[in-house]
């Protein structure tokens, strides 16, 4: 009866992490490859829609407007033209009319 439970277990867990996308061999996940650019106008999650990190503008644009947020949606910063944007998991950026921010580093 043992035995049966265990091998049962054993079953369970391999198909945990099959479906986990983990591997069985190795027994890592592969991390999800978030973007790591973003322009124009819009909003942009930290670890749901770009990866978080540092970011700078690539192609600065004079009329470019940011605000960063924090995870609850408080103001941290904002202000107009080029900038370093350091922006931690959960945070939102809001940009308007900007060139292209990409990744410099995890910040």
């Amino acid at each position: 009866m043992k035995t049966r439970s265990t091998a049962a277990m054993l079953v369970a867990l391999t198909l945990a992490f099959a479906l986990a996308g983990c591997s069985s061999s190795t027994g890592t996940v592969e991390p999800t490859t978030l973007p790591t650019e973003f322009s124009g106008t819009g909003s942009f999650v930290a670890g749901e829609d770009i990866a978080p990190g540092r970011y700078l503008q690539a192609d600065p644009e004079p009329a470019c407007r940011y605000t960063l947020l924090s995870t609850d949606g408080v103001k941290i910063t904002f202000g107009k033209g080029d900038a370093l944007l350091i922006v931690g998991d959960g945070q939102t950026v809001r940009i308007e009319d900007c060139g292209t921010y990409e990744w410099r580093r995890e910040s």
